[in-house]
């Protein structure tokens, strides 16, 4: 499968939108008394620890550079990318109720399997709200653990580049476990992942991944990438125009795509997008 161009996003555009729909909610959504968000936080409360990790991020921008520059210089390290804390992926998909549990999972099981000169590194999530201070919490419970001095936390940083350098990597079921297989990284997974596949990651548990952990099948991951590619997923994004334009222009070519040997009689005429009509009939 060739590779395709880049999706751009913006996040600028990706906050707006964010605060047009929320806010048509809070106005709106009495009519809709049954409704119920998988957030467990309101809006506001989201709007205004954001703005704090914003403010904080612009006083604390040295540190965090220099944080991401030791990052770069490690050797002998595995990554672990955080997810979102309200993410149903996390809640829904894990055997955890939150981010928290997990990441005490992985310190603990770190300080006890890791052979003694790896380090281990924790990137947060680029989305994440700010409602917790996740480096300050992880730092609390490796000091607790004596592993102080084997942590890394970041909150920037190219995680491909970094997951290509790393030993292996941990996460839940986050769609970068993804960026872990395409560059033939060990990978383990602690909750219900698309791509937990035997030949793709590692079966056994969390302890004996440090030592025990296998890179995954090269030919499985390109059919698997194959299959996702051509029957799941339409490429683009929502947050930019060109996003959209590729997304829309996909999803026409699938639609189109769709059983083209056949055809059905819709209203006297012959329809452009056979199979249509009776899915929409039938949903």
């Amino acid at each position: 499968m060739p590779p395709g161009p880049p999706v751009p996003s913006s996040f600028a555009r990706r906050a707006a939108e964010d605060l047009a729909y929320n806010f048509a909610y809070m106005l709106g959504g009495w009519m809709f008394p049954s409704y119920r968000t998988h957030r467990p936080w309101n809006p506001m409360v989201e709007y205004v620890t954001w703005a704090a990790r914003l403010a904080r991020r612009r006083v604390q921008r040295r540190a965090i550079t220099a944080a991401v520059a030791q990052a770069d210089a490690l050797h002998d390290f595995y990554v672990f990318p955080l997810q979102l804390d309200c993410d149903s992926q996390v809640r829904t998909h894990s055997p955890f109720n939150g981010l928290w549990p997990a990441i005490e999972a992985v310190l603990q099981s770190f300080a006890r399997g890791a052979p003694p000169h790896t380090t281990l590194l924790i990137k947060e999530h680029p989305l994440d709200n700010g409602m917790k201070n996740w480096h300050r919490m992880v730092q609390g419970t490796a000091s607790a653990l004596g592993i102080t001095d084997r942590i890394c936390y970041i909150e920037d940083g190219d995680l491909d580049l970094l997951t290509r350098r790393s030993l292996g990597m941990v996460t839940i079921n986050s769609t970068s476990g993804t960026l872990a297989l395409a560059a033939g990284v060990p990978i383990t997974t602690m909750g219900d992942a698309l791509y937990d596949i035997n030949g793709l990651t590692f079966r056994g548990d969390l302890d004996a991944f440090w030592t025990d952990g296998t890179p995954p099948d090269p030919a499985l991951f390109q059919a698997f990438r194959r299959v996702l590619a051509h029957r799941s997923l339409v490429r683009g994004g929502f947050f930019s125009d060109e996003g959209v334009a590729m997304l829309t222009e996909g999803a026409v070519a699938r639609l189109e795509g769709i059983n083209p040997a056949h055809a059905v009689v819709a209203d006297g005429a012959r329809s452009r997008y056979p199979g249509a009509r009776r899915a929409v009939t039938a949903g």
